[in-house]
């Protein structure tokens, strides 16, 4: 077992507006390396997961009950983030949408309030979390917004079948009109 080392450190800032302070906490040692924290002037570092609610953290952040934001969570959406990146095929959206099933329930942590999604047991394997527990609400809005943009394509094809298909009709109302006149013509 290893030697654990500790530093606790408050600072209080009268009359500046900086100050820091040095938080750690060692419990043993680990397999895989230190585990450490640091804090100093509003920002904060962690070696390795931090739980809220919980402690066994699955994630670098795994919070256990409800999230509140006065500002946006927005996950990181760049090509720089990114690799193998492809078109979603609509057919494979439209199934995934397809073999949904929204929710109406409770969380367990909070049985005040109704909520509304999915069982992430139950979506299809392209919409949940590997481990089955989550869904992504973005992975949910790109099939939507893939089965939407087929739909459009879908409905601007059948205006148009409709205006050509409106077209003949009114041709053939001129032609049958035409040759009514014609027939009562060579009957008198």
């Amino acid at each position: 077992m290893g030697i654990p080392y500790g530093i606790r450190s408050y600072a209080y800032a009268y009359g500046s507006s900086r100050a820091y302070g040095v938080y750690s906490n060692a419990t043993g040692g680990t397999t895989s390396g230190e585990e450490w924290a640091f804090f100093g002037y509003g920002d904060g570092y962690f070696s390795g997961n931090v739980g809220i609610g919980t402690t066994t953290p699955t994630q670098k952040l795994y919070v256990s009950g409800n999230i509140y934001a006065t500002g946006a969570i927005t996950p990181g959406s760049s090509r720089e983030l990114k690799e193998n990146i492809r078109a979603m095929p609509a057919d494979e959206a439209i199934k995934a949408l397809e073999n949904l099933s929204p929710q109406k329930f409770y969380y367990k942590a909070d049985k005040e309030e109704e909520h509304l999604g999915f069982i992430a047991e139950d979506v299809p394997e392209l919409l949940a979390t590997k481990d089955r527990k989550g869904v992504d609400p973005m992975d949910v809005l790109a099939v939507l917004t893939k089965v939407v943009q087929e739909q459009q394509q879908k409905i601007s094809e059948l205006k148009e079948q409709n205006k050509q298909i409106l077209q003949r009709m009114n041709t053939l109302e001129k032609e049958v009109k035409l040759n009514k006149s014609m027939a009562m013509a060579n009957i008198k």
